[in-house]
């Protein structure tokens, strides 16, 4: 199992970031229309 984190090290790393990119995505489109919503 190491063996195969060892070759794909960039890999994981940028599914990772991906995931977290499309995370604060979601958070941000959440908080403003939670924001909307309140300002209505």
């Amino acid at each position: 199992k190491e063996k195969s984190k060892a070759k794909h090290p960039q890999g994981n790393r940028h599914i990772i970031h991906l995931r977290i990119c499309l995370e604060l995505r979601e958070y941000s489109k959440n908080s403003l229309t939670n924001a909307g919503k309140e300002k209505k």
